[in-house]
């Protein structure tokens, strides 16, 4: 098994290899063999890491993922090198075909306890730069296996797209004097979707993707850590919102992405979602500029037309 960091030094990429990835197991449809995330599936997958809300009878589950991007046995030695941190998998429900923008305030609220035990966990480990935690469903968003789950990566530098957007974040707050995020519920308001009392859900207009959609919170907060009890609520909330808006009006494969404040450093927490319509090609893969086709006007009038009066999941 190869698990190394690598740097292309004709573009200063990071990247991966991981050789046990190609192994993964392809869980999809009727025709499926033994689903490793059901209950009573256990003893398929690595030893359980956390559980919700016991790990005999658990509603969430969390392991390592047995086709890791990274080890914790690692040492790391730099941007060429053993591929040190650290991968689980978060098992977001034992029952498989549930959805997650179905799921009950009370299994959002067990799924949001796990995620942020598990970024704690992680975060609190000597030698990571960068917690990252992400939500493939769906073919064409990379997930291998249907049933409904997380993933969440330790990292011992920040990768480059997110260094960007830090630095970014950095640069508008010192010559502004205001945070980005802060700001953009006023400069974008004819372009939210939905909000209550401590979040808003915003598509962007400078979306890389159609009919992309970010949850914000009002009040500056640097990571999901520093969410109140309410604003728990709030998040998931309006999150499955968002996320049964996208799978009824764009298709049935997104990515999440949680977009929290690297180790040390300023930031305003948000997730992405992006749902994956489109396939990347020439131009995005080639020479990095993205394409599309949906603008953010035609994408809020997409999301908003059935049911504009319709209330949020959770009360």
């Amino acid at each position: 098994m190869v698990l190394e960091f690598r740097e292309d030094p004709t573009k200063k990429v990071s990247i991966i290899f991981s050789t046990e990835r190609a192994h993964r197991p392809q869980v999809f449809g009727e025709e499926k063999q033994k689903c490793p995330f059901c209950r009573g599936s256990e003893s398929m997958t690595p030893p359980t890491t956390f559980a919700r809300p016991n790990a005999f009878d658990w509603k969430v589950r969390c392991f390592r993922n047995a086709f890791p991007l990274l080890s914790p046995r690692e040492e790391f030695k730099g941007l060429v090198g053993p591929a040190f941190g650290d991968h689980e998998v978060i098992v977001e429900t034992g029952e498989h075909g549930a959805l997650f923008q179905d799921f009950q305030p009370a299994q959002l609220a067990l799924v949001l306890e796990t995620y942020k035990n598990r970024f704690s966990a992680m975060a609190s480990r000597e030698g990571i730069a960068c917690v990252y935690l992400f939500k493939n469903h769906g073919r064409a968003a990379g997930a291998s296996i249907e049933h409904e789950h997380a993933q969440i990566v330790a990292l011992p530098f920040v990768p480059e797209l997110l260094e960007r957007e830090a630095a970014a974040f950095d640069e508008v707050s010192r010559a502004s004097g205001k945070c980005f995020y802060c700001s953009l519920a006023e400069t974008e308001k004819e372009n939210i979707l939905d909000e209550n009392q401590s979040f808003y859900a915003v598509c962007p207009p400078f979306a890389r993707f159609p009919g992309e959609t970010w949850v914000i919170p009002k009040m500056h907060r640097a990571s999901m850590l520093d969410f109140d009890a309410e604003e728990d609520r709030d998040f998931m909330n309006l999150l499955a919102f968002c996320v049964k808006k996208i799978y009824e009006t764009q298709g049935h494969d997104y990515v999440i992405a949680f977009h929290n404040a690297p180790a040390g450093r300023d930031f305003h927490f948000h997730a992405e979602i992006y749902p994956r319509t489109n396939t990347w090609a020439g131009l995005e893969l080639g020479a990095g500029l993205i394409v599309n086709t949906k603008s953010e006007k035609d994408a809020l009038k997409e999301l908003k037309a059935d049911g504009e009066e319709e209330e949020l999941l959770v009360q």
